[in-house]
């Protein structure tokens, strides 16, 4: 698809003055668009953040975790964000990468290094888990079992939002002129 029939003829020679006018180069344009994957990733971080913020702040404004045991609704509010962060994060991606065929080897090479990305943010999200759990219960000797789904859910939530935030690093590490290697 040109960029003529997504856009309308109009549009391409506002852009066509606006970039004349700026002194930049049709190098530099091509190089300003962003990959499917890339505005993809970016789509679904912005998405999957206001997702987990409101995840946060409803947690805040409902008080403790004890409300999340007792309350069902708050649970079934809880649980729709949940499913709604990585639901979010697979709708926006198929939409914006249609097609396999729209990747190119650097662009698969910045997916599979996402993946160390996501490694890593739910490990040290474990960890931080891990190490508050312990300390604020560690007197009672055992830990609420309400815990364990906040644990699964926050680790999901993480996991979306890292993958997403890998591709954009990957993507910026690449137009920085960084080597990418498997």
């Amino acid at each position: 698809m040109t960029v003529d029939k997504l856009y309308g003829i109009h549009y391409i020679k506002l852009c066509v003055l606006y970039y004349s006018a700026c002194g930049i180069t049709a190098r530099e344009r091509e190089d300003m668009t962003m990959a499917p994957l890339q505005k993809g990733a970016l789509y679904s971080l912005a998405i999957g953040l206001v997702l987990a913020i409101a995840l946060i702040a409803l947690f805040v404004s409902r008080g403790d975790v004890t409300t999340f045991d007792e309350d069902l609704g708050f649970r079934l509010i809880v649980y729709a964000l949940w499913i709604g962060v990585p639901l979010s994060y697979l709708i926006v991606v198929k939409l914006t990468v249609r097609k396999p065929s729209q990747l190119d080897e650097r662009d698969k090479l910045i997916a599979a290094k996402a993946v160390k990305t996501q490694l890593i943010a739910v490990i040290f999200s474990l960890i931080v888990w891990t190490i508050v759990l312990t300390e604020v219960y560690s007197d009672e000797g055992q830990v609420p079992v309400i815990f364990l789904t906040l644990v699964f859910i926050s680790a999901l939530v993480v996991m979306t939002l890292a993958q997403s935030l890998g591709i954009l690093i990957g993507y910026w590490r690449a137009g920085k002129g960084w080597e990418l290697r498997e």
